[in-house]
């Protein structure tokens, strides 16, 4: 059970690729939006998946500590990145020159509440990558994400809400990348649950 997390990081690497490399390098839609008219899967979210699932594949090997805690710095990277220009999407007039010292364009737009479960994700796997610790935190760690993500994205997307905060949440994020998530949820709380010791294979 406890090696549950490898297959679910590796299939969620696989078609976060796929996204990139089909989806977006060859123009193929289906696979980046998951419905005609729903909303796509950015690059930065792609990039963020493909590496969440690379530390989901490392986190059991003790060894593989230097890699994952890279990995995890990468993901704050692309994390803060896609957050700074979700924010320029969705309230245009600030740009964060004063901040960044620099104009971000909004090329992009990974929607907050992707920023929030990778965020929480990525945080859940540091903690588990050195050792048998705090598993039932952990685990709540995770229910916040699927109930923050999952009910956010259903008003969101399906309710004619009036809670502009929740709309603004998560009204950029696709089907793909809310399935992704769960998929994340799914690995990372079978491994925090088995009480199994992180140990090299």
């Amino acid at each position: 059970m406890h090696k549950m997390i490898d297959y679910t990081g590796a299939a969620i690497s696989g078609y976060a690729m796929l996204v990139l490399l089909v989806g977006w390098g060859m123009g193929v839609d289906p696979i980046v939006r998951g419905a005609s008219d729903g909303v796509g899967m950015v690059p930065s979210t792609a990039l963020c998946f493909i590496m969440l699932g690379s530390c989901m594949m490392t986190v059991r090997n003790q060894s593989a500590i230097e890699a994952l805690v890279f990995s995890i710095s990468l993901i704050s990277m692309f994390v803060f990145f896609g957050f700074v220009l979700g924010h320029n999407v969705s309230q245009p007039d600030q740009n964060f020159v004063d901040v960044l010292n620099f104009e971000v364009r909004p090329v992009d737009g990974m929607a907050w509440g992707t920023v929030l479960g990778i965020s929480l994700l990525a945080t859940a796997l540091a903690v588990l990558a050195f050792g048998d610790i705090a598993s039932k935190s952990v685990a709540v760690l995770l229910m916040a994400v699927i109930g923050l993500n999952a009910l956010g994205f259903v008003i969101a997307k399906f309710w004619d809400s009036d809670l502009v905060a929740v709309v603004r949440l998560y009204e950029q994020m696709s089907i793909p990348t809310l399935a992704l998530l769960l998929l994340a949820v799914i690995g990372v709380a079978s491994f925090a649950t088995s009480n199994q010791p992180v140990s090299p294979d």
